[in-house]
């Protein structure tokens, strides 16, 4: 079977880690790309921003949306949050690669610890390698490793050992 697939979208064969899954289609994958199926998203969202506003809206109101906003306030710590909002607002500062495996990805944070001095000193890793981390699939990597955090500011980097894992 073929690695490529072609875009209906832009016209170009790339790898199918470029598309998104849809297991409605026969080969598993979405028609466009994923850079194309976020324009059009983009696009959708501009050209109808009441609707989609109010869709938003009612959802937030609705029993089940404040149920999942409470759950996530609970859930996840200050810091927590504090940081996801900080990438959010810099994205620039999510490489391209896995810390870990250095596969080409959209990379998540993992926070070894969300103190009030750390809560920025995050390792980029690849969805496999940080549900690794969580559930000790990749212990012996982690133990030997000697991860760079950076600290996002003027300062420069420390090295952590993790001696959790």
């Amino acid at each position: 079977m073929s690695n490529l697939k072609r875009c209906r979208t832009c016209n170009e064969a790339k790898d199918l880690t470029k598309f998104y899954k849809d297991s409605s289609r026969s080969d598993g994958y979405e028609n466009r790309c994923k850079v194309c199926a976020k324009r059009k998203n983009q696009l959708y969202i501009a050209n109808n921003i009441k609707k989609v506003t109010e869709k938003k809206r009612l959802y937030r109101a609705s029993s089940h949306g404040r149920k999942v906003r409470n759950n996530h306030r609970k859930n996840y710590p200050k810091n927590q949050i504090k940081a996801q909002k900080a990438i959010q607002r810099k994205p620039h500062l999510r490489p391209e690669l896995c810390e870990l495996c250095g596969i080409d990805c959209k990379p998540d944070g993992h926070h070894w610890d969300y103190s009030k001095e750390n809560w920025l000193n995050v390792v980029w890793v690849c969805k496999k390698c940080h549900s690794g981390i969580h559930y000790d699939t990749i212990q012996d990597r982690i133990k030997t490793l000697s991860v760079t955090l950076p600290l996002h500011s003027n300062t420069t980097s420390v090295t952590k050992q993790n001696s959790r894992y």
